[in-house]
C-alpha cells in the first residue's frame, strides 16, 4: 500500500475530527496552526482545505479563513426535498433507459457484497461507498442531463457521510436493505418501485441527519478548536468508523488535491 501524502493525511484526519466532532460547526481552523502541527507549507494545506470545502465538510465565512460548515435545518430540508424528487426521478428513468448490461451490472455489484459488519469499521466504509455507487450509476443510467448537471449540488459528500455516521447499526441495516431495494426494482424494470425505494433511502439519511445535528443545537463551544493529529478510530452507536477513503459525489468524479480556492 502506498504511503499517503501530507494533503491525504489532513484532508482525512481532519474530515474524521468534523465527523467525529472534534472541530465543531462554526469553528475556525487556524491555517498556520495546521502548518505547523502538520509540518507542511501553507500551499500543502490549501489542498486539503479546498477540497473539503468543495465536499461539504469546510466553508470559508471570509476570504482567506476556513470553518467547519454550519448546515440548518432549512438547507438540509431544501436540499434533501430536492434530492428525493429528483433522485426518484432518475430511479424511474434509470428502469426504463438503462441497458441490459447497465442493470446486470449494477445488480450484480448490488447483490455480491454481503451485508456489512458495521462493528468494523471496513463495513461501514461499504455502505458509503455503496450508497454512492448506486446513486451515481443511476443518474448516469437516467440520462436526464438537469440532474447530471445538479448531482454534486443536490448531494455533497459530507451531507451522506453523515448521515452514515449519524445511524446506529439497526438503522444501518435499513438503510443497506433500501439500497437492495431499488437495486430489485432496476431488475424487475419497475419504475414507480425503484423510484418508491430511492424516496425510503433518501429518508433514511435525512432523519438520522437531522437528528444529529439537532444534537448540538443550543451548544457554546469555542470559536477555534485545538488543532492536533487524529487518530482515526471511534465507536458511536455500536458502529465502528475510521479515517476511510475519498468517495466521488453523485456525479461519479472525485475532485483532485490541488484545485484552486472555491468561495472568496
Amino acid at each position: 500500500m502506498s504511503e499517503r501524502s501530507t494533503t491525504e493525511n489532513m484532508f482525512l484526519e481532519v474530515r474524521f475530527a468534523v465527523l467525529s466532532g472534534i472541530y465543531l460547526p462554526g469553528q475556525i481552523l487556524d491555517r498556520d496552526e495546521l502548518c505547523q502541527v502538520y509540518g507542511c507549507k501553507s500551499a500543502t494545506a490549501l489542498d486539503a482545505l479546498n477540497a473539503l470545502v468543495h465536499e461539504g465538510y469546510l466553508d470559508i465565512p471570509r476570504r482567506g479563513v476556513f470553518g467547519v460548515r454550519l448546515w440548518s435545518e432549512v438547507e438540509i430540508n431544501d436540499l434533501f426535498d430536492i434530492r428525493a424528487s429528483m433522485m426518484g426521478m432518475a430511479a424511474a428513468r434509470a428502469t426504463e433507459r438503462g441497458t441490459d448490461l447497465e442493470v446486470a451490472n449494477l445488480v450484480r455489484r448490488t447483490e455480491e457484497a454481503a451485508a456489512p459488519d458495521f462493528s468494523d469499521q471496513s463495513g461501514t466504509e461499504i455502505l458509503i461507498s455503496r450508497g454512492v455507487d448506486i446513486q451515481a450509476t443511476i443518474i448516469r443510467m437516467a440520462r436526464v442531463a438537469t440532474i447530471t448537471d445538479m448531482a454534486r449540488s443536490i448531494g455533497p459528500n459530507a451531507l451522506y457521510r453523515q448521515s452514515v455516521w449519524a445511524q446506529n447499526s439497526k438503522q444501518l441495516i435499513k438503510t443497506w436493505r433500501s439500497i437492495g431495494a431499488i437495486s430489485a426494482a432496476l431488475k424487475r424494470r419497475a419504475p414507480a418501485q425503484a423510484q418508491s425505494a430511492m424516496a425510503e433511502f433518501v429518508e433514511l439519511t435525512r432523519g438520522a441527519l437531522l437528528a444529529s445535528f439537532a444534537e448540538g443545537d443550543h451548544v457554546d463551544w469555542p470559536e477555534f478548536p485545538v488543532i492536533r493529529r487524529i487518530d482515526c478510530h471511534i465507536i458511536r452507536r455500536g458502529c465502528a468508523f475510521g479515517a476511510g477513503g475519498r468517495e466521488p459525489a453523485l456525479d461519479g468524479r472525485i475532485i483532485p488535491f490541488g484545485i484552486g480556492q472555491l468561495r472568496s
